[in-house]
């Protein structure tokens, strides 16, 4: 059956149910009504055959009665959801959004490796995006100024283009922070925030010489301010994933701060379950902390990431063909790794380093909402997570695994994300719904048939059995198709943003 978006034609207000009675209709003409669709929401656990009317960008009815609209989606077979949210989005591409939009996300967030200067990153997407946007303060960004690696002037506001401009420094990756240098990334980070940005993001791994000391400091003041903090805690090569996750929980007791620890499954690795017992254990004491999982063995790396030493694969018993080069697909020698680590500028990798078993568990563990960690594509080539995440997890755990109820992955991608937010980010106390008032952003599928196509050997392939996307009461899918042209993203604020 062909599902369509049309103009409604009605000769009067009078419609014959399906029992052949007349059924009265609303008078209201909505913008878009969602007509005879399976309706699920999170929060509440309605779960029916309803009708949704869009009106101005919001849900405004949800209804068992015939309603009209001046276009019409028939969702007769498929599922009516919130759109899906992703707290982990490093790439905000045409391209990039394009694929998110395939995959049902309306709303991706840089909240990782955060951004700065943040109105510059804000400021040239307002108008010009897909679907929804918003990213953290970068303190990977900020502390590069205070050790004067950087000029705040001259950072464009594109974080992967500036962090490798940061990277190429020596030293400042390495070295404590002075009270100076952190009264400095205080103010800068203060900064961030006011033009919108939703907390503090961190890239541990990268900033080994942010001790624990320097963590609590920015655990206080986050905790001050009242705004959460994205943590990819320090790796292997630096501390086991275990250790990693304990100063994250010893931070948030210590503080008070509220902190979402990424990727639990390639931060975790072989200690995934010890370390969602334990991040389960904090908020079970009120500690504020959480997790997200891509459900994905394969982890987006770099020939010159820590996880890809040579003293790392030796420490874990890696193998260099655990190692695939994105752009070639090779699986690498020592030979090959050696050459490419000095003839490679980029060097991206997929490292093979993670079990299935730990990426099921963490996927149907309670507390773990979805995240894809997706970065930008190079011809066309990258990790399929930018591309598959979330239609991944229906397919995989849903449909093939019956692991988790379709309810409960709908609530893993969008409630959860939205839920976790909320406190932090007003937009979100209306999105990651179904209900009257919500925003409309919303995702469209048939349950039996949306999957993901991306793989490692083609990164870029579109989801599919997504029949529409709705974004602020727009479509960007319609019919199974990405509608060109079209621009609903809206930024989306932390709670002291300062600027509309």
């Amino acid at each position: 059956m062909a599902y369509r978006l049309a103009t409604l034609t009605i000769a009067g207000s009078l419609l014959f149910g399906c029992g052949g009675e007349k059924v009265q209709t609303s008078e209201k003409t909505y913008d878009l009504a969602i007509m005879n669709g399976r309706v699920m929401d999170p929060e509440t656990g309605l779960d029916a055959v309803r009708n949704v009317g869009v009106l101005n960008g919001e849900i405004v009815s949800i209804s068992q009665q015939p309603i009209k609209g001046a276009k019409v989606i028939d969702a007769a077979g498929l599922v009516v959801a919130p759109g899906f949210i992703d707290m982990h989005a490093h790439d905000h591409s045409d391209f990039t959004h394009r694929l998110h939009a395939q995959d049902g996300v309306t709303s991706a967030l840089e909240l990782e490796s955060g951004v700065f200067p943040v109105d510059k990153w804000y400021g040239s997407r307002i108008g010009g995006s897909t679907i929804n946007f918003g990213a953290s303060v970068s303190h990977g960004l900020v502390r590069a100024i205070a050790f004067g690696v950087m000029k705040e002037a001259e950072l464009t506001g594109d974080t992967s283009q500036d962090e490798n401009v940061a990277a190429r420094q020596i030293g400042w990756q390495n070295q404590n922070t002075t009270l100076e240098q952190r009264a400095q990334m205080d103010a800068l980070i203060h900064k961030g925030l006011k033009y919108g940005a939703v907390g503090v993001g961190y890239h541990l791994a990268y900033t080994p010489g942010a001790d624990h000391e320097e963590m609590l400091h920015f655990y206080e003041f986050s905790a001050k301010e009242k705004v959460p903090n994205f943590v990819h805690y320090r790796s292997i090569g630096q501390v086991t994933p275990l250790e990693g996750a304990r100063e994250i929980i010893d931070g948030a007791e210590k503080t008070g701060a509220a902190i979402h620890a990424v990727h639990v499954n390639s931060s975790g690795l072989w200690q995934t379950r010890e370390v969602l017992e334990l991040l389960e254990g904090g908020q079970k004491r009120g500690i504020d902390v959480s997790t997200e999982v891509y459900p994905y063995t394969g982890a987006h790396a770099n020939l010159h990431s820590p996880i890809a030493s040579k003293e790392t694969l030796a420490r874990f018993k890696l193998d260099y063909s655990d190692l695939q080069l994105v752009s070639t697909g090779e699986r690498l020698t020592e030979k090959t790794y050696d050459y490419y680590k000095e003839h490679d500028a980029s060097g991206e990798l997929i490292a093979h380093v993670m079990k299935q078993e730990n990426i099921d568990l963490a996927v149907e563990h309670p507390i773990t909402s979805i995240g894809s960690d997706g970065g930008a594509y190079v011809d066309g080539k990258g990790h399929p997570r930018g591309a598959g995440t979330f239609s991944r997890i229906f397919r995989q755990y849903v449909r093939e695994r019956q692991t988790l109820s379709l309810m409960d992955a709908v609530k893993k991608v969008s409630y959860m994300p939205a839920k976790r937010l909320e406190n932090f980010a007003p937009a979100m106390k209306r999105r990651g719904r179904i209900q009257e008032g919500a925003i409309a952003d919303i995702t469209i599928f048939n349950a039996n048939e949306i999957a993901d196509q991306a793989t490692f050997a083609d990164g870029a392939l579109p989801s599919k059995g997504i029949a529409y996307v709705i974004v602020n009461g727009q479509a960007v899918v319609s019919d199974y198709k990405f509608v060109e042209g079209v621009k609903p993203g809206q930024p989306i604020y932390g709670n002291k943003a300062e600027q509309p």
